[in-house]
């Protein structure tokens, strides 16, 4: 894709881009509702607190993977990886989805506990995940979440 028609698409997406953190405030208040419902009483800031406690580290990486893929644009996220996966096609979707799973299940993900993971399921990491840790570079795109716990 060529670097004017990628900076005419980006453009057009100031329309539609969200937030990551707006959208993870309001599922932390929907948590913290949820949990007062249930108590009788207001529970306080402390849900949301347990909300990023809690959720946080799956909520970013699933919105991280939608960015990457092209599906939405977070503000949060660079512009120039929108999209990545499909100016960057990974024949293989079954690698693609086991670094995202990865990526998931190990909240603060970083570069090293990918390969690591990988290197306690087999005796090497792949030629194809290795690709997939550079093409995404995961270690620069780190985002704190909304509250502290």
């Amino acid at each position: 894709m060529r670097s004017s028609t990628l900076m005419t698409e980006l453009r057009s997406l100031d329309e539609c881009v969200q937030s990551v953190h707006h959208e993870a405030v309001r599922e932390a208040e929907k948590h913290k509702w949820i949990e007062s419902q249930k108590r009788g009483y207001d529970v306080g800031e402390s849900a949301l607190a347990e909300w990023c406690h809690h959720h946080w580290a799956d909520f970013y990486h699933q919105r991280y993977m939608q960015h990457l893929d092209g599906e939405i644009c977070w503000k949060e996220f660079p512009r120039q990886k929108f999209g990545l996966l499909k100016r960057n096609p990974i024949d293989d979707r079954r690698t693609l989805e086991r670094f995202a799973s990865l990526m998931i299940r190990h909240g603060g993900c970083e570069n090293l506990s990918i390969i690591n993971s990988e290197l306690d399921r087999s005796s090497r990491v792949s030629e194809r995940m290795m690709k997939l840790l550079e093409i995404i570079d995961i270690n620069n795109d780190r985002l704190s979440p909304p509250f502290t716990w």
